[in-house]
């Protein structure tokens, strides 16, 4: 009788542990340089995004951080800070403690802590959480930041399109279906990379955007055959938007580069560290914009310019159906990421009144899962107890 007792209590213990409920799942797609009217314009349906808007939400606009460039806002939307505080100002920087510089296109300097640890990107904060992060082609994935890595970093090397977006969703899905990946992450540069050479709404940004709803429609599909459409929260958005260039100034009218340390041209910015005595040196304190290449679409512009407001869209049981939300700053995605991941975020910028509203807080994926975590333990907790009751007596 003594043994049948420990054995009951055994598979009743055992029940407890069984009775887990999964966070919710959350695929993330990066599109740069998608502005916030592509999905408006009159001669491109995308029937794709269509169909994703009406069964979740869209913002009106989402605000960039400044400066309106690449790194920044990768990480300002990653980490929920504001330039100033993650350290991310520009895709080109230059470190005045070490001399080293920060240069995109992959000098081995990028990876030093000293550009990447004064924030805590998402995937981090999830490793940390004993989440699994999955990240394709997203820039800083192969860093080692704050000491941790994600699960899989498969490292962006070249420009990426929509083919390397499907072959990605392909693979994010297999991960979610087999419960390998909680987090996955996949950027794209096709729109980006045909707005600066062919300029914003240009035509081959127009067939850029038209190949991506494409693979938009197949991945609801997919998502629906393998029954995750109800499990797997989805959220895309864009960096920055894109102006076609105006005006050119030559920056040696206004100074002499002998007077500087370093100067690296970003576009229409320019990060310039002038030597000991020679801050007064400019000849023009208006300079404004600087362009440089043979670029037609530009961004890095101020925020307040309609044409450098970025895109943000999502639908999944975490989110409200058909809904077009107010705008919204891309610091306060972080903070719906973590919700959504039921993972504790780490301090930022993010205000969670400007974005609840978009939110089913009663039924999301990751509120529900949190709610039956506790529910299912207290009835377990219960049942146990009433198992070692009932052979007590």
């Amino acid at each position: 009788m003594e043994i049948l007792k420990k054995i009951t209590i055994l598979i009743c213990a055992i029940n407890i542990l069984g009775n887990e409920v999964q966070s919710s799942k959350l695929l993330l797609i990066l599109m740069d340089g998608f502005r916030w009217d592509y999905i408006d314009l009159p001669d491109v349906p995308l029937p794709g995004f269509q169909q994703m808007f009406r069964e979740g939400v869209r913002a009106k606009y989402m605000v960039s951080d400044f400066p309106t460039t690449s790194y920044p806002n990768y990480y300002s939307i990653m980490t929920g800070l504001h330039c100033e505080n993650h350290g991310f100002v520009g895709n080109y920087m230059y470190d005045v403690a070490t001399g080293k510089e920060f240069l995109i296109g992959g000098n081995q300097d990028m990876s030093l802590p000293i550009w990447w640890d004064d924030g805590e990107p998402l995937w981090v904060t999830a490793e940390k959480q004993d989440k699994s992060s999955y990240l394709y082609y997203w820039s800083g994935c192969e860093v080692t930041i704050r000491g941790v890595n994600p699960t899989y970093c498969k490292a962006w090397t070249v420009p990426t399109y929509s083919a390397d977006l499907t072959t990605a969703l392909s693979e994010g899905l297999q991960l979610f279906k087999n419960n390998s990946a909680d987090l996955v992450g996949i950027y794209l540069q096709s729109v980006d990379r045909y707005g600066h050479m062919y300029g914003a709404a240009s035509d081959k940004v127009k067939d850029s955007l038209r190949a991506v709803d494409i693979v938009m429609h197949d991945m609801l599909s997919n998502l629906s055959s393998i029954g995750l459409r109800d499990k797997v929260n989805i959220m895309i958005f864009s960096d920055h938007g894109m102006v076609n260039r105006t005006r050119v100034v030559n920056l040696t009218s206004h100074l002499d580069p002998d007077d500087c340390v370093e100067i690296l041209p970003e576009m229409n910015t320019i990060g310039i560290w002038p030597k000991p005595g020679k801050t007064d040196k400019s000849k023009n304190p208006e300079i404004d914009q600087y362009v440089s290449g043979p670029m037609i679409g530009m961004h890095g512009f101020d925020t307040s310019n309609e044409e450098m407001r970025a895109f943000f869209a999502a639908s999944g049981p975490a989110f409200k159906k058909n809904v077009v939300h107010r705008p919204i700053r891309n610091v306060e995605l972080y903070q719906i990421m973590c919700h959504i991941l039921g993972i504790k975020p780490a301090p930022n910028n993010g205000t969670w009144s400007n974005v609840k509203d978009m939110l089913n807080l009663g039924v999301s994926s990751a509120t529900k899962s949190n709610i039956d975590v506790s529910v299912m333990t207290s009835f377990s907790v219960v049942i146990f107890f009433q198992c070692i009751l009932f052979f007590q007596f």
